[in-house]
């Protein structure tokens, strides 16, 4: 559980340092295109464009961030217990349909669907949304501020072959962050808009396990109680 809760301080961390670095670098950089286009032709659409993507990143990680607290008793009594496993082994506290024992949180949550560091959270059914409009963001983020940095990059500045990776090191530390950003979120994004329309979460996916019970009511039905609910 302590490598667990050392793994979120790493991966909020890491998020909040590689967002605020790759914005830092378009906002100082004297030849960044962002900066040019403020200067020269008195364009502020680029940086406008750029502060509301890194907004709503930002409210959708703090969203999915907050609420780590386990269900109280009264909660729990909202929720239809699952009849097959009755009381959690771990925690001895009624099981509700559909939820897993996190070791990362230590308790259960309803609607488990991962344990992500990212966020620091359990993906759940308290937060699932925020977690795929994260996502959702980050798809045009992340390619639009790596397109920004590439104009960035300049080979034909420097005499030795060498100059634009030692010179533009910060530059291209940048780029390769936005990247992996850049190929890594449309999988996520997509996976879970799957899940989303056969009312499965990633471990039910993963073990099988919503199969048995038929919780899919239909695509349309399924989306609505994703996004509605």
């Amino acid at each position: 559980r302590e490598a667990g809760r050392q793994m979120d301080l790493f991966g909020r961390l890491g998020f909040w340092v590689s967002h605020s670095y790759c914005l830092i670098v378009l906002l100082t950089v004297s030849y960044s295109p962002l900066r040019e286009a403020i200067t020269k032709h008195n364009d502020y659409w680029p940086l406008l464009i750029q502060l509301v993507l890194f907004g709503l990143t930002m409210y959708f990680h703090i969203s999915c961030s907050l609420n780590r607290r386990p269900y109280n008793n009264e909660e729990l009594a909202e929720l239809d217990v699952d009849p097959e496993d009755g009381a959690c082994s771990r925690c001895e506290a009624p099981k509700p349909m559909r939820a897993k024992h996190c070791r990362v949180c230590g308790h259960c949550v309803p609607r488990y669907d991962h344990h992500c560091p990212i966020v620091g959270n359990c993906v759940s059914e308290r937060n699932h949304m925020l977690f795929v409009g994260l996502l959702f963001v980050e798809i045009f983020q992340a390619p639009y501020t790596c397109y920004e940095v590439w104009n960035m990059i300049s080979f034909d500045q420097y005499t030795e072959w060498w100059g634009t990776f030692f010179y533009q090191a910060h530059v291209w530390l940048a780029l390769w962050i936005l990247l992996v950003g850049s190929l890594a979120t449309p999988p996520f994004f997509f996976f879970h808009m799957y899940l989303a329309a056969i009312n499965e979460t990633t471990w039910e996916f993963a073990s099988m396990h919503s199969s048995k019970r038929g919780y899919d009511i239909g695509m349309l039905g399924n989306l609505r109680l994703f996004f509605c609910s």
